[in-house]
């Protein structure tokens, strides 16, 4: 694939470093709903490094139009391991748009069981529970504290210092913030 990006440091698209054909990379994607109150967030990981080597943010594109700039990206980061949200309506959007315009094997997977019919299945995307919020938080923060992962991204920097402990416990952006950089 032969595509040219330019470097747009703190717009929607900041790239630090171009792909590199010898590197593994990862991607997380939260999907917004495109109506400016969100923001639709996909960051880039070189595996070897721990390094954010990309990242997309837009709070107004709808989640079909964000998932297509995303998979041009993944593409060119030697198709990218891609790990999407699936909570919502635009979570279920990104992976139906996955799904039909990239790799299926390089979209993250997990085993759920049907309630109902008591059978085991297999789901994309990553499902944010209140048990994997906190795996979440706790695997970023220590991935930083460690130096395994290296944030280059000035937003999500900025989010990380507006993250707070809510009254019940719960870790969250605090009010009049934005906390999608941190789960992308």
């Amino acid at each position: 694939m032969q595509i040219e990006l330019r470097e747009f440091l703190n717009g929607p698209l900041s790239i630090w470093e171009h792909p590199d054909p010898k590197q593994t990379y990862v991607a997380g994607l939260d999907s917004g709903e495109g109506l400016g109150q969100e923001d639709g967030v996909m960051d880039i990981f070189s595996r070897n490094t721990g390094n954010q080597v990309c990242q997309y943010v837009s709070s107004n594109q709808d989640p079909e139009e964000f998932t297509m700039n995303c998979i041009i990206l993944l593409k060119y980061y030697n198709h990218a391991f891609i790990v999407p949200e699936v909570n919502n309506t635009s979570g279920g959007i990104a992976i139906l748009t996955l799904k039909t315009h990239y790799k299926r094997n390089m979209i993250y997977k997990r085993r759920t069981v049907d309630k109902v019919k008591r059978t085991k299945k297999t789901d994309y995307g990553w499902k944010t529970t209140s048990a994997t919020r906190g795996m979440i938080i706790f695997d970023f923060k220590n991935g930083i504290k460690n130096g395994f992962l290296h944030i280059r991204s000035q937003k999500t920097y900025d989010q990380t210092k507006t993250f707070v402990r809510k009254d019940g416990g719960r870790m969250e952006h605090a009010d009049g913030e934005k906390d999608d950089c941190i789960f992308s």
